[in-house]
This record gives C-alpha cells, sequence and structure tokens, in this order.
C-alpha cells in the first residue's frame, strides 16, 4: 500500500473543496466600481475618479493593485491626505507592517493631529513590543512515565515584521517502573520573518539540548508559510527528540520531520486543517501519515451574563478528524509473559513495550470532535473533546499455548487490533493586567497503549 501517494491524491483533492471561496465578496462593491469607472470614462484624470477605485481594490482585498493607484495619485500629489491614508493602509492590512509604519509616520508629517495614522502607529508598536512567556508542565501516564518541564522564552522585534526568540529550558523524565531518569536542558533561539509582497513567512530554528551525561543533541527547524486570503500553506521540516516512551529515556533518538499543511482557522466561522507527512528516524527507520480535521460553527453569539457583568461571547462548533499511519519497522518489543494451567499445558500472555517510540501499522483512525469557546469578564474558557475508532496492525507474540510453564520459544506475529482514543481538553485564560495573562490546561488522552494526564500552566505578555 503507498500511504503518501494514495493519502497526497485524497487531500490534495479535498483541498479543492476546502479553500475559502465568498461568491458576493466582489459583487458588494461593483456598483460603486462602476460608477468611477463611468467617470473615468469621460473623464479619465477625474481625482475623485481615480481615488474611489484605489479604495473599491483595498476594500476588495486587492491591496497590491490599490497601491499602485494610490502611489499614481500620489506621484502627482504627495500630500494628498486620503491617497496616504489609503497608500498606508494598503500597506497594513496586507501585513506589510514596515511599509506601514513608514507611511503612517508620513501622514503625520502632512497632518501631525491625524487620529487615524496615531492610533495605527500605536497598534504597530504594541504588536513589535518586545514579548515573554514562562511556562511549566508536567504530565503523567500509564506506561508508567512522568514529565516534568519548564522554559522561559523572551521575543525581541528588530521591525515589525522580523521577530527573534530566544528560549531556556529544562526538564525530567522518569520512568517510574524501573526508577531510571534523565535530566535535560535547552538553548533555543529562532528568528521569522515575513515577506508581505509574496504573503510568505520563513521561520528558522536551532535547539542545542544538553543530557545529565555530558552528552548533546542540536536540532534545528524550518517553515515556509504562504497566506492564501484567510488560509495558510506550510512547508515545514523540524527535528525533535523522541522521549514519549518510557524506553526512550536510555535510547535518546531523534526523528526528522516533513510536513505539508493547509490549514484555515479563523476566530469565525469554520475551521479546518489537511496535513501529510514524513518522519525519518535516528535509527533509519522511516514513518508517514496524513490526517485532516473539520469544525463546523453550530452556535456564534454574544452573550449578556447579568447586569452586573460584561457582555462576552459564547462560540460552539463541532466536526470530524480522520488519520492515517505507517512505519516501515516495528520497535514492540517482548519483555515479559504469564502462564495459567489449562488441561494439556499452559496457556500464555506475552506483555511488550515500545522500544524507543511509537510505531503504528496501517493506522486507521476517525473521530468526532466537539468544542465550546465561551468569554465572560475577564476569562475565556475553551473546552474540546474527540472520541473515534482506529483499527491498526499491531505486534503481538506467540506461541498461544505451550507444554511447559516457560515457553520454549516465541515468535512475532501481527493482528488486526481495534481501539477506541478519545481526548478531553479544558484551557482557561485570564488577562493580568493589559499587558500580561495567565494560561492553565488540562488534558486527558486514551491511546492505544496508555492513558496520559497533563497539566501546563504558563505567564506570558509583552514588555
Amino acid at each position: 500500500m503507498n500511504l503518501i501517494a494514495t493519502s497526497s491524491r485524497f487531500f490534495a483533492a479535498l483541498l479543492l473543496v476546502l479553500l475559502p471561496f465568498d461568491a458576493g465578496a466582489d459583487e458588494r462593491f461593483e456598483a460603486e466600481e462602476r460608477q468611477h469607472r463611468a467617470i473615468l470614462a469621460s473623464d479619465p484624470s477625474n481625482r475623485a475618479g481615480q481615488l474611489g477605485l484605489a479604495r473599491v481594490h483595498l476594500w476588495r482585498g486587492e491591496y497590491r493593485e490599490a497601491e499602485r493607484r494610490f502611489g499614481l495619485l500620489l506621484r502627482d500629489s504627495p500630500n494628498d491626505a486620503g491617497a496616504l491614508m489609503g497608500w498606508a493602509q494598503a500597506a497594513y492590512w496586507s501585513g506589510d507592517y514596515r511599509a506601514a509604519k513608514k507611511r503612517f509616520e508620513r501622514i503625520l508629517e502632512v497632518d501631525p493631529s491625524n487620529s487615524d495614522a496615531k492610533k495605527a502607529l500605536d497598534d504597530l508598536r504594541i504588536v513589535a513590543a518586545p514579548r515573554y512567556e514562562i511556562s511549566g508542565a508536567t504530565s503523567d501516564d500509564t506506561q508508567p512515565m512522568r514529565h516534568l518541564g519548564t522554559y522561559a522564552r523572551l521575543s525581541y522585534f528588530s521591525d515589525p515584521l522580523t521577530r527573534w526568540d530566544a528560549r531556556i529550558s529544562a526538564g525530567r523524565v522518569e520512568d517510574d517502573a524501573t526508577n531510571d531518569a534523565l535530566n535535560l536542558r535547552g538553548l533555543a533561539v529562532g528568528l521569522t520573518t515575513a515577506i508581505p509582497r509574496f504573503r510568505l513567512t520563513v521561520a528558522a530554528s536551532a535547539e542545542r539540548i544538553a543530557f545529565e551525561d555530558d552528552t548533546s543533541e542540536t536540532l534545528a527547524s524550518g517553515s515556509l508559510t504562504w497566506r492564501v486570503r484567510s488560509a495558510e500553506i506550510a512547508l515545514a521540516a523540524d527535528q525533535y527528540p523522541l522521549l514519549g516512551t518510557a524506553t526512550a529515556i536510555v535510547s535518546r533518538e531523534t526523528a526528522t520531520r516533513l510536513r505539508l499543511t493547509y490549514r484555515h482557522e479563523p476566530a469565525i466561522g469554520w475551521q479546518g486543517a489537511v496535513n501529510v507527512e514524513r518522519v525519518a528516524y535516528s535509527d533509519e527507520n522511516r514513518g508517514r501519515g496524513a490526517d485532516l480535521y473539520l469544525l463546523m460553527p453550530i452556535l456564534q453569539r454574544a452573550v449578556t451574563p447579568g447586569a452586573t457583568q460584561t457582555h462576552g461571547r459564547l462560540a460552539i462548533r463541532a466536526g470530524f478528524s480522520a488519520a492515517i499511519r505507517d512505519t516501515e519497522e516495528d520497535r514492540f518489543r517482548f519483555t515479559s509473559f504469564r502462564s495459567e494451567a489449562i488441561d494439556g499445558g499452559f496457556a500464555y500472555r506475552f506483555s511488550g513495550v515500545y522500544d524507543p517510540y511509537w510505531t503504528p501499522h496501517d493506522l486507521r483512525e476517525a473521530r468526532v470532535i466537539g468544542a465550546v469557546e465561551t468569554s465572560l469578564r475577564r476569562a475565556t474558557i475553551k473546552v474540546q473533546a474527540d472520541a473515534g475508532i482506529a483499527r491498526e496492525r499491531a505486534r503481538a507474540f506467540g506461541p498461544a499455548t505451550g507444554e511447559t510453564q516457560i515457553p520454549q520459544f516465541t515468535f512475532p506475529i501481527l493482528l488486526e487490533r481495534t481501539h477506541h482514543p478519545w481526548r478531553s481538553a479544558i484551557e482557561i485564560t485570564i488577562p493580568i493586567n493589559g499587558r500580561a495573562e495567565f494560561r492553565a490546561r488540562f488534558r486527558h488522552e486514551a491511546a492505544a497503549f496508555y492513558d496520559l494526564n497533563e497539566f501546563q500552566a504558563s505567564v506570558g505578555g509583552r514588555l
């Protein structure tokens, strides 16, 4: 089965269906455009008609054409207030904050009392303010494994579209069954910058992870993200440590993942994503997969809790997700057995672990999803849950019976396994003041081979 080829064809077809399209978007401004073009047909130099047509392009989101038309107006009249504002707004709304900053400053040179330009520059200063985050997390699962971690991150903007990140982290992974433990520290640096002309965002980072026995790993990542209307198409490659199983404490394998993603996640309306990926493990194994999700709005409205409380909002979404996963080589190994006397011999029951990472085989999974988000007074609360069915080929061991209490030999077999994965999570965000917020999140997950509880808390904001 060529998993990637099959999934790529399926998701490529689905992508054409999911691409955002608003059939009435152009029609809203057709009448006004016809009016301005009629004026220009009889008088090509009419500035009111030229300015009106440039604004139609601006409101439609045709920012490059709007910039061109406002620029032509400014070439003849450099201090035209209407053209200057449209020229600046075209850069601002398209996300070109570098150009927008210069253009709004130009407006204030011409008109120092212009409140719209002042507000836009204040907003840009907020966008480009240095930011920080301090976070801690703990998790435990039924392998049994425990993970503790903290990190602090500082972000600095060298210009409104270029962000530099520095992060320090420390963590500990414990195997409660064997008392094995691993302490690690990390130092990461990253750069993210936007190229508005091509609607492109480029990001790159590198992290040095040091372990307690003086060994270390350097891991890198990078991505290209292309904005398409209200959606994104991203190509990303990243390296990461494999510390999701208790046995990984000793082996410390890493993985390199190449991922292509289409994502549509506006605050209002439907949300969805499609993802295809390949994974190369440091022990020469290979994996691949694809997944998608779609959430449709069920209810979105403002709410008024009471006479003494401020207005809030309520959003309810529901949808589904699907995923397929496969791995070339299995990493599930035999660890122990139990035997029980039966007529004529013994029945065996074998146990094993994924060492050092989970290796799904022909996994097919489908889930239903529900999500609720509400904001009342100062807090925003998000609740999400999903559940479904998954089937995969899982490694087991034989023989099932024998004549002796201790099996004289074992051999691996692949069986079709069905299980019912599910997740639930709740997150609360509380503003501390106008510059910082507190966030806490709890998640429970039931997977094929463990149940997990995880708690995260963070404080972050702008300096």
